[in-house]
């Protein structure tokens, strides 16, 4: 997720805080304490929301119709964006989080992130239970990017993910080799690195 990443790194919050008004700024903290705000900044609620959406568009025929409506484009790339940023940020931003769970309680968050966003890979490079209207061979490469390039550490030459569901017919082509642009598509918007741009390259193919 570079795009929420980058955000996050950047500090937005901390620029405005030294930018605006000291009572604005305090009135902006006392905010952030509220319990709703409380709730919406927990890592929990930023992982349903990044995976939930990641599962949503491929295990419904979400991606198709993002494919026909602009306007449905740009709400999901939206959606992927802010929610890549809340996550990112309730796990490790630089910005002030005064209801930030301490550091075990992330690892453990983050370690679910990475599953939950490696099943969606799995599942797109079986073809089983998603709705994603291209060729078997786009979905399994675009699967491999999402796979590999969602897991930090991962060694490519290692055995690609779910051949056995796959029916075994041959290893894809690894990240970067061979992929068509919808393929390409189906990794960029899968919410890892890089994921939010999401359908972009689909609707221009």
């Amino acid at each position: 997720m570079l795009a929420p990443l980058a955000l996050v790194l950047g500090a937005p919050g901390t620029l405005a805080l030294r930018t605006v008004d000291r009572r604005v700024g305090r009135a902006a903290l006392r905010l952030l304490r509220h319990p709703v705000l409380r709730v919406l900044a927990h890592p929990v609620t930023g992982l349903l929301l990044t995976a939930g959406g990641l599962w949503l568009l491929y295990l419904t025929p979400l991606y198709r119709a993002t494919l026909n409506q602009p306007a449905l484009h740009a709400l999901v790339l939206l959606h992927f964006v802010l929610s890549g940023y809340l996550f990112a940020w309730s796990i490790a931003g630089p910005d002030p989080g005064p209801h930030r769970p301490r550091v075990p309680v992330r690892l453990v968050v983050l370690g679910a992130g990475v599953a939950a966003h490696a099943v969606p890979a799995q599942l797109l490079y079986a073809g089983v239970l998603v709705d994603v209207p291209v060729t078997g061979d786009e979905l399994r490469a675009g699967a491999t990017v999402m796979y590999y390039g969602g897991r930090p550490g991962r060694d490519p030459a290692r055995p690609r993910p779910a051949r056995h569901l796959a029916g075994g017919a041959g290893a894809p082509a690894g990240p970067g080799q061979g992929l068509s642009r919808a393929a390409i598509s189906l990794a960029i918007s899968s919410g890892v690195r890089p994921s939010v741009s999401t359908v972009a390259v689909a609707t221009s193919a």
